[in-house]
């Protein structure tokens, strides 16, 4: 095992030299900000490095407690706002975080407005481009630990809700493996013939955001169950709410959040 050099600080030291909460830390380690090596099982970060993560980027990240603002720009297509938000609360250099904290929020507001009538179609509409173009803009998330498998990562037939799969696909960058973003998959086949083609593990992700598109999710789960390549199967999304759900249309586990469901298909095709 190599130990800790009297150069190297731990989460908590490194965490009270910044000011803020030791997992604030172990955020910055995740998201590829701060670099760091893991020793067993803890975390050292050098001196040099944090002093470089302090005076690389020195204004602070300060996002808001909910994405109204952000909601409202997009709902009214208006990209170049939604951008100045990402800037203002400098997250436009973290893909992640400004996907996590701002636009995923932001598009959940929206369908929920849409749902209780308080929201017009166009206004989902143009808060879905919005979304999809500045996640292009934001560009591909750092990568953090080792890379190895890939996560192919699709939705079903009945589901035109392709930007889940997107967001989706970063989540799993963040995490290190390799994506192969299908978008939307009828035929099983598809996905085979996509897991075929890869050296090493894969695993599939599968997300429906409409109930009614859960029996087509249900049809892929079967047709690639029996694909020794395939190490793991996980479907989820908005409706998916509860491991009954996801074991009723095939899926090997369930996890409560997009996060951790990426770092379990991350996991899965490691194996």
């Amino acid at each position: 095992m190599t130990l800790a050099t009297p150069q190297e600080l731990s989460l908590n030291e490194a965490a009270e030299a910044l000011g803020v909460h030791y997992m604030t830390v172990y955020r910055y380690i995740r998201t590829g900000e701060l670099p760091a090596r893991q020793i067993g099982r803890r975390w050292m970060i050098s001196q040099a490095d944090l002093d470089s993560f302090r005076t690389v980027d020195a204004a602070p990240i300060s996002v808001p407690a909910n994405a109204r603002a952000m909601r409202e720009c997009m709902e009214r297509g208006d990209e170049d706002g939604a951008w100045d938000l990402l800037v203002a609360y400098n997250v436009h250099r973290e893909p992640l975080m400004a996907q996590q904290a701002l636009i995923t929020p932001a598009l959940r507001e929206t369908g929920q407005r849409w749902a209780d009538g308080l929201a017009t179609i166009a206004q989902e509409h143009m808060a879905t481009v919005v979304a999809q173009r500045l996640i292009s803009r934001l560009g591909i998330p750092k990568r953090r630990g080792r890379r190895s498998g890939t996560v192919l990562v699709a939705c079903p037939a009945g589901d035109p809700h392709t930007l889940a799969t997107a967001l989706f696909a970063n989540l799993v960058r963040g995490e290190g493996a390799d994506v192969v973003d299908l978008a939307q998959v009828i035929d099983p086949a598809v996905l085979l013939e996509a897991a075929g083609s890869i050296d090493g593990s894969v695993s599939v992700a599968i997300a429906v955001t409409l109930p009614e598109a859960l029996p087509a999710a249900a049809e892929l789960v079967a047709g690639i169950r029996d694909d020794p390549k395939i190490a793991a199967v996980l479907v989820g999304g908005l409706a998916v709410p509860d491991e009954e759900t996801a074991l009723e249309v095939g899926s090997d586990l369930y996890f409560a959040t997009p996060e951790l469901a990426a770092a379990g298909a991350t996991a899965a095709a490691r194996i």
